[in-house]
């Protein structure tokens, strides 16, 4: 395969990881108002250490919760994602 398009390959797949772990944790905090978001964050990125929310997605999740910037502040404080080229599943269990 060409360069260009191996390099379209793994960006097209690291956007899909980062769109569904933001869908991931805007769901968790949704379904646990009381739940502290940096604690959420925490779990996903020890259950994956690839795992890299879309930050649009969380920013318009925070709001539409009522967050006030505290599910951004979550994902600064776990830090980018250890980038590979292929994700792997993972599971949350939130009690």
């Amino acid at each position: 395969m060409p360069l260009s398009l191996r390099y379209v390959s793994i960006w097209a797949s690291w956007i899909g990881i980062s769109r569904s772990t933001a869908s991931a944790f805007a769901a968790a905090c949704m379904l646990n108002p009381h739940r502290d978001e940096i604690a959420i964050a925490r779990q996903i990125r020890a259950a994956s250490p690839i795992a890299a929310p879309n930050r649009l997605i969380v920013s318009l999740a925070d709001k539409a919760l009522g967050r006030d910037g505290r599910m951004l502040r979550a994902l600064d404080e776990i830090g980018p994602g250890n980038l590979l080229v292929e994700g792997r599943p993972f599971r949350v269990d939130l009690d």
